[in-house]
């Protein structure tokens, strides 16, 4: 109801206004965290509808994919779209194949994303220079990945919470120390970042080993799902893939605290399934 009503009125519940519109932040002040807080709760009643058959749960499961939407922001726009789908594929039509679906949330995604990418990255909002601050830390992140080939600028040295803390030498080297919002004393863009986090503090020696081990994961929790046989945990472990695709590319959401304990229900569901199909 509160969503709703910060759609019509002004009810000191929004951050910032996206795609014409107030976005959601509840009580949090923040519409990503509210995001967050619903992804947790979509994966309790998932994994309660997969250990006690509790149909009931489709209902809050329909209210959190309308929460996401009444945030208004495009990562939560595709996870709505997303869990929409796969709450058709999986809860409602009971499907086990879900190859041709993909490319459906794919297409959405990228319609949705689009002009978030156009601004974020193409055409420089709150930028320096015509450049976004995610275009410059891609651009920098590159430029240090092969000035540092191959082993990468180090931790803590570019794009991390870390890196922003303590303020790291090459943001200084890069100018970013002039750019309002990446400065000493306003960092709110410096640990908005994942990828170039990544490949630029790691370099080719860290990135590739990085990027099989999350690979891993990926395959881990998609066979524990599929060996679950419950259509919810599959729907969860979907949802959970895609959320990780999507925040990588638009912030450090994967590098966060919440994503760990995101991962380990993720994980817990298909371990707790098997355990009472096996007697225990």
């Amino acid at each position: 109801s509160f969503g709703v009503l910060n759609l019509l009125a002004d009810i000191g519940m929004h951050a910032e206004y996206r795609y014409g519109l107030r976005t959601y932040a509840f009580i949090f002040g923040t519409p990503g965290i509210v995001t967050n807080t619903v992804l947790y709760i979509m994966m309790l009643l998932l994994m309660e509808s997969a250990v006690c058959g509790d149909r009931s749960n489709r209902w809050f499961l329909l209210m959190a994919i309308a929460t996401l939407l009444f945030v208004v922001k495009s990562r939560s726009l595709i996870l709505a779209a997303a869990a929409a789908l796969l709450y058709e594929s999986f809860l409602i039509e009971g499907r086990t194949v879900m190859r041709y679906r993909l490319g459906g949330i794919a297409a959405a995604a990228g319609a949705i994303g689009l002009p978030q990418f156009k601004e974020y990255f193409v055409s420089g909002a709150k930028a320096v220079q015509g450049k976004a601050p995610r275009l410059l830390f891609l651009e920098g992140g590159v430029q240090l990945f092969r000035e540092h080939f191959p082993f990468g600028t180090g931790f803590g040295t570019f794009g991390s919470s870390s890196a922003a803390a303590y303020y790291s030498q090459l943001y200084y080297e890069m100018g970013f120390d002039k750019i309002t919002g990446m400065q000493p004393n306003n960092t709110k863009y410096l640990n908005d970042t994942f990828w170039p986090m990544i490949f630029a503090q790691l370099g080719f020696v860290g990135t590739i080993p990085f990027v099989i081990l999350l690979l891993m994961v990926f395959r881990g929790v998609y066979r524990a799902g599929k060996e679950s046989g419950s259509l919810p945990i599959r729907f969860a472990v979907y949802l959970y893939i895609i959320n990780v695709l999507v925040s990588s590319v638009q912030s450090a959401y994967p590098s966060n605290n919440s994503m760990v304990m995101l991962t380990f229900i993720v994980t817990l569901m298909s371990m707790y399934r098997g355990e009472r199909e096996n007697g225990h």
